[in-house]
């Protein structure tokens, strides 16, 4: 604490000089309408450089959390698409009767009414390390 008031008492013209240039720049920004908007602009403009920075940094922490969500839903579009593809093939391949013609149905099968037991499903993964530049390439 004795520290303390010898550097207020060591630095005090110069703390009182910094008082007043304090005081005449707040009042030179408020009485003057141009300055007022000077200061203004200029404060808007570096709030918004830092705000700008922070939400950089934000959204650079949360990355993790949005490949996270977008690995599950590029899983569930490529599931999707391997059943859809494995119905499409599998109505390609059914044997026509001669008399299938004349078979009447009420309703037209959908997508999600159909069954098909997939060969393989897909599922999420990440990848720790690869290499592309070998003769063999190994994901891992």
């Amino acid at each position: 604490m004795r520290n303390l008031f010898a550097f207020i008492y060591r630095y005090r013209a110069f703390l009182v000089f910094m008082l007043l240039e304090i005081g005449c720049v707040y009042l030179i920004i408020q009485n003057n309408k141009y300055q007022n908007a000077a200061f203004f602009n200029s404060a808007n403009y570096y709030a918004g450089q830092v705000l700008a920075f922070q939400n950089r940094v934000y959204d650079y922490f949360r990355l993790t959390e949005v490949n996270q969500a977008l690995v599950q839903e590029n899983t569930q579009l490529r599931q999707s698409l391997y059943r859809y593809q494995a119905i499409r093939s599998s109505n390609d391949s059914l044997p026509a009767f001669a008399d299938s013609v004349f078979i009447q149905t009420d309703s037209i099968p959908t997508f999600d009414s159909l069954k098909v037991r997939l060969a393989h499903e897909y599922i999420p993964a990440k990848v720790i390390n690869n290499s592309v530049r070998q003769l063999n390439n190994a994901l891992t």
